[in-house]
């Protein structure tokens, strides 16, 4: 049974569904049918042989591999990847400005039926809602898709990786940078998972903002009710999937979130600003592309909310973080 040499994890809202989309359709790529397999970070349930026949159709491709957006945030699962699949595994990790990542998770949690809360009242209850023993029971969803603010605090995350992995072995990919020459990224990211850089797939977007049609069909989908038993017993196994997929695809309708208003954007920025300090020192670079302003450096083609544009000389910031 073979064992995928490269994962894709995270950012969560980053992106990572269109990388997983267009190397999953390179002929020197296997990627199982699904996303999320989220072996690592708690598998759902599943075992290791489980999650390991995930890939058992690989046969002789090069690069092996999946994509699942929570691997970046859980502090355990470095070592976790590190002890199944050694050191030799390749770790893709792409990162977004931390404003548009969040708001747009948050997106994700109220068009799924999951959030209540406008953006800012989340965001200003996420300590207490991570706090609080009795939510993940209440919640109905992975309590993690509601800290929308720390998520976006990457320093900590990449960090872990780098502990755990050579430098060789990771590839940090910036968003705003890589869908600005898409064709030139992905053919960087082709050559870093050692496969042909020439391929060249439909670059289109995938896993857009967008808002649900019928409520009623959306809870008819994601909860259990005693019609989807019935449904069950008389729709084979293997069709079942499918036909969910169309059904969901069929109720949601693209949507651009709102924007953020400036006033917004400047106050998130200053929740993340030394958390980008602390990550361009990790990197040994400079985020010149994030910032509290939108900017239509990437096409709203590709992705439903703004990405920043460069800071200003008023906005930047030492790159070295205060002791």
């Amino acid at each position: 049974m073979r064992k995928p040499n490269f994962l894709i994890v995270g950012a969560a809202k980053s992106g990572t569904t269109s990388l997983f989309e267009y190397l999953r359709g390179h002929p020197d790529v296997f990627m199982p049918g699904i996303k999320e397999a989220s072996y690592f970070a708690g598998g759902g349930g599943r075992s290791e042989a489980d999650y390991l026949a995930l890939f058992r159709n690989a046969g002789g491709a090069r690069a092996v591999g999946e994509a699942s957006g929570a691997y970046l945030y859980l502090p355990d699962t470095p070592a976790a990847i590190h002890g199944l699949l050694g050191p030799g595994a390749r770790i893709v990790i792409i990162l977004r400005n931390p404003i548009d990542m969040a708001y747009s998770l948050w997106g994700h949690m109220v068009r799924e039926g999951f959030e209540d809360l406008s953006f800012s009242e989340a965001v200003a209850a996420e300590e207490k809602r991570m706090a609080d023993p009795k939510f993940p029971y209440r919640s109905r969803a992975w309590r993690f898709n509601f800290a929308y603010a720390d998520r976006a605090r990457y320093a900590r995350q990449v960090e872990a990786y780098f502990r755990t992995f050579k430098k060789s072995q990771l590839r940090v990919l910036i968003f705003e940078e890589f869908f600005a020459d898409v064709e030139k990224g992905f053919a960087d990211l082709c050559r870093f998972l050692d496969v042909a850089p020439d391929y060249r797939p439909d670059f289109k977007a995938f896993n857009q903002s967008a808002v649900v049609r019928s409520e009623l069909l959306r809870k008819f989908l994601d909860e259990p009710t005693a019609w989807k038993d019935v449904l069950k017993a008389v729709t084979p196994a293997a069709t079942r999937p499918r036909v969910k997929a169309w059904l969901k695809a069929m109720n949601y309708r693209k949507q651009r979130l709102p924007s953020l208003s400036s006033t917004e954007r400047e106050r998130l920025w200053r929740l993340f600003e030394r958390d980008v300090s602390e990550l361009e020192v990790l990197l040994g670079r400079r985020l010149e592309c994030w910032g509290p302003a939108p900017s239509n450096a990437v096409s709203a083609n590709h992705f439903a909310s703004g990405t920043p544009s460069r800071r200003t000389s008023s906005e930047q910031h030492d790159a070295n973080p205060a002791p």
